[in-house]
């Protein structure tokens, strides 16, 4: 675990010290630095580990399978409607613009989406591309499903707790535990894709979609600003408010019971 432990480590310093020191200055531009960190610490890891080039293209390798692409573009896109669609229908949200407005918008941000799949790359090449492929050579994926949801979530707690601290502290808190509980559950669909197949694109183009789609549906939910094409509480309607939460969490619990059929993964 040396190498493990040297990713984690570069990868927390950095989050939490520009988080800390560039976020409370209002330097939104902090949070596209802190998604290339994991890839970065990634790199290092491998080098540092093997001295080889070539490691650093395996996790590209992998056969792209055609279940684990649907899956990937998918996912997101079922469960941001069903969180538009359910804040619809309980009044916790109205639409912004005609109904076949949104459909072509939705569209269009998610083609633009799959070709910028490289910004999700930065992120994902350190989560799914290194550190989960290593730790399911020592652990269940169940047991590795649970410490990467852990990880995952306390790497967003600094970006999330200081960009809701106008909301005061008790507030702040609270929305730091329902973020960091969706992003917990919203790990199970990363782990469960890669069963699928673990070829880091496909994690890559799930997770740019993901935050590409639910921020142009259901708002900004760093900082609780509503500018989607569903207007309302941000934390509850948005994929990681309450409604998110919800559904994410329901396929948590199916995607657990679909892990007893992998005990163990070595792929």
């Amino acid at each position: 675990m040396k190498y493990e432990k040297i990713f984690l480590s570069i990868t927390f310093l950095l989050t939490y010290f520009i988080s800390i020191i560039l976020l409370p200055k209002g330097f939104i531009g902090a949070l596209t630095i802190i998604m290339v960190i994991p890839a970065f610490a990634a790199i290092i890891s491998i080098l540092m580990e093997s001295r080889s080039l070539k490691v650093l293209l395996n996790p590209f390798t992998y056969k792209i399978t055609l279940k684990g692409l649907i899956f990937a573009i998918a996912f997101p896109l079922i469960v941001i409607f069903l969180c538009g669609s359910s804040a619809y229908l309980t009044k916790q949200g109205v639409l912004s613009e005609n109904i076949s407005y949104i459909f072509l918008d939705a569209i269009k941000i998610t083609l633009i989406s799959l070709t910028l799949f490289i910004a999700g790359l930065f992120e994902e090449y350190g989560w799914r591309g290194y550190l989960l492929p290593r730790l399911l050579k020592r652990y269940s994926i169940k047991r590795t499903n649970f410490i990467m949801g852990i990880i995952w979530s306390l790497y967003y707690v600094p970006a999330f707790f200081i960009l809701n601290m106008h909301f005061g502290l008790p507030k702040a808190v609270t929305y730091v535990v329902l973020q960091c509980a969706a992003i917990f559950a919203l790990n199970y669909s990363f782990t469960y894709l890669y069963t699928m197949s673990p070829n880091v694109l496909l994690p890559s183009i799930m997770h740019i979609l993901w935050n590409n789609i639910n921020i142009a549906t259901l708002g900004y939910s760093y900082n609780n600003v509503s500018y989607g094409f569903v207007i309302g509480n941000v934390k509850i309607i948005n994929g990681e408010g309450l409604l998110g939460l919800i559904f994410l969490s329901l396929f948590a619990i199916y995607a657990h019971r679909k892990f007893s059929n992998h005990p163990s993964l070595n792929i």
